[in-house]
């Protein structure tokens, strides 16, 4: 039987880290007021990228989480369910939730940067939720869903999103039902 936790370090090693982070330089903003200082800036300073690119993934949920109508536990689950309450998007993101897995995988420091984000999420969930059981519930099933979706493993059908929906709010809002009501 193979050794998986070898396999794992093998396959990691193999992987072009380097080209990865030449890509994505070349795919984040200028960080300046020159609109074409963004790669070249960025190769000078020899800065590595990709704690940079974890943050541009997640800047727009992090914009929804904290600075939404909504308590932080509803935005939660209104911006990664489908058809959730004043949410403008109905699907999740899956390429930018692939790429920001990967780049956990990948390197140290985006693993750091996600791990703030993440940590920034629970205790704004954990602020405005009526209690701990609510928020720990929020965030894991909308991240179940989020990562069905991203890496296509079993997502829910988009027959069944709303019933689906519905049961997930029924477990993590009880006081909610499945009217989709705000507790």
């Amino acid at each position: 039987m193979a050794d998986w936790g070898s396999v794992w370090q093998e396959a990691l090693a193999a992987l072009d880290v380097e080209a990865l982070r030449t890509t994505l330089r070349a795919a984040l903003p200028p960080d300046g007021d020159d609109p074409g200082d963004g790669a070249e800036h960025r190769d000078a300073d020899g800065a590595d990228p990709l704690p940079e690119v974890v943050d541009a993934l997640v800047a727009g949920f992090t914009e929804a989480l904290l600075g939404g109508p909504e308590p932080a536990h509803r935005s939660y689950l209104d911006y990664v369910l489908p058809g959730a309450g004043t949410s403008s998007r109905t699907v999740a993101p899956e390429p930018k939730a692939a790429l920001l897995m990967l780049l956990v995988l990948l390197d140290a420091g985006a693993a750091a940067r996600a791990r703030h984000h993440f940590g920034r999420w629970q205790a704004a969930l954990a602020a405005a939720a009526p209690d701990e059981r609510t928020a720990w519930a929020c965030r894991f099933l909308a991240d179940g869903w989020w990562f069905a979706a991203a890496f296509d493993l079993a997502p829910v059908r988009a027959a069944e999103a709303a019933r689906v929906r519905a049961a997930l709010l029924d477990l993590a809002l009880p006081t909610a039902g499945s009217d989709d009501g705000n507790p």
